[in-house]
């Protein structure tokens, strides 16, 4: 009986430690080093990044951004989103995107929300 209660602790504690590893918060800055996946219903407050090497799978999930909130991908870094929806606190009357950083290839969108009734997807 000692043993399995030995053993168990030895998985909780190896597993805190491995976990660790993969995500770490600097101030509000979490920062994705590894495969993580986030599933089920959360919120984000601060700022999420991930880094080169990075993955974040959001799977199954109903996640809330909380205002002054925020997702970043650095180059190396990965964000998947499957069956989930990611919504944000305070939403925007407008969406705008930027694709590219460098002059030579800006490109942008915007979709205006007058003329939206109900829920639509991008």
């Amino acid at each position: 009986m000692r043993t399995a209660a030995l053993l168990q602790s030895i998985l909780m504690i190896s597993s805190v430690l491995l976990v660790s590893a993969v995500i770490f918060a600097e101030d509000t800055e979490t920062v994705i080093s590894m495969d993580v996946t986030w599933n089920g219903e959360d919120s984000v407050e601060g700022a999420v990044r991930i880094v080169d090497g990075g993955h974040l799978t959001i799977d199954n999930a109903d996640i809330k951004m909380m205002e002054g909130s925020s997702i970043h991908v650095d180059e190396g870094g990965q964000l998947t989103i499957s069956h989930s929806t990611v919504k944000s606190q305070t939403p925007p009357s407008a969406i705008a995107s930027m694709g590219y950083w460098d002059e030579q290839n800006l490109s942008k969108f915007k979709i205006p929300s007058e003329g939206i009734s109900g829920p639509f997807q991008v």
